[in-house]
């Protein structure tokens, strides 16, 4: 119930370290961003620049990578509801009013179930791009069946409860 964050590095270092090359990948980053706002924090991403400012073009490709991802699912970021399903669904939702947005962790192709929730889903869609996702619900269970065969996004699948 109190306000916290989680401060990260995007290798082994806080500052400038041209050794450190232990560089995280852009899903490992995402991955802990989710965790974050899944348990109701705020995520702070470290960059150290070098001596002229300028960044490793290790870190430069990361931020991309995690900007254009953020750009595809910024309403999750802005969601002001962590863990809707009260940790049942283990997917590190967040939620917005009526709306629920959920990471697929790890993605199983055009079947997944969500456990856990505890309301009628609507609609459900890829947040990325708005496409209906055709599932059926039995009580807690959502059955998903409409996915593509293969990831709509490489690093985290969100859908829109």
């Amino acid at each position: 119930g109190k306000p916290w964050e989680c401060c990260m590095t995007m290798n082994d270092s806080w500052g400038y370290n041209p050794g450190d090359r232990n560089w995280k990948t852009a899903r490992q980053i995402v991955g802990n961003m989710l965790t974050a706002i899944h348990n109701g924090g705020n995520f702070l991403l470290n960059v150290g620049p070098g001596p002229d400012g300028s960044f490793e073009p290790e870190a430069e490709a990361l931020l991309e990578q995690v900007g254009h991802w953020v750009g595809r699912n910024r309403a999750i970021l802005k969601a002001l509801m962590p863990h809707p399903f009260d940790y049942a669904d283990q997917k590190l939702s967040a939620g917005d009013g009526n709306t629920a947005y959920v990471p697929l962790h790890h993605y199983h192709g055009p079947n997944t179930t969500i456990a856990g929730i505890g309301n009628q889903v609507q609609s459900i869609r890829l947040l990325a791009d708005g496409r209906d996702i055709a599932f059926e619900q039995e009580g807690c269970r959502v059955f998903i069946t409409g996915l593509p065969e293969t990831p709509p996004d490489p690093l985290y699948t969100v859908l829109t409860l």
